[in-house]
């Protein structure tokens, strides 16, 4: 847990004008998390999203569960977008998505200290 919230950033997204950007007020030791319950349909779906990793190197993490199972682990800074894939099964399903402050953020860290997420998409298979 931690103070603040992820945001809007209308400084850097992968498309369009915004992205969601975590929290820059985080004392070591936080993490703050984004939640999403999705449910799907009986024939499964695909879920992707676009992720900016710019984390206070080498402790920060950002992290990504699926139903409580962490299917991404970063620990670098990204010098581009990357994309996530992955098939969900049917039925519902909690996405988090988690930045953790485990630095000081002071001197000699690469990386802003930050996670962007953009492009969000989840479909039914037909």
């Amino acid at each position: 847990t931690g103070d603040g919230s992820w945001t809007f950033d209308w400084t850097n997204a992968h498309e369009g004008k915004v992205a969601l950007k975590s929290p820059e007020n985080l004392q070591a030791g936080q993490f703050k998390t984004m939640k999403l319950e999705v449910t799907i349909p009986r024939r499964g779906g695909d879920l992707t999203f676009w992720y900016f990793s710019s984390v206070w190197m080498p402790k920060d993490k950002f992290i990504f569960k699926i139903n409580d199972s962490t299917v991404l682990d970063v620990n670098k800074v990204e010098t581009e977008w990357k994309e996530f894939k992955r098939s969900l099964s049917p039925g519902t399903h909690t996405l988090v998505w988690m930045y953790e402050k485990e630095s000081t953020g002071s001197g000699g860290h690469p990386g802003e200290g930050a996670v962007l997420i953009d492009d969000i998409k989840i479909n039914g298979k037909s």
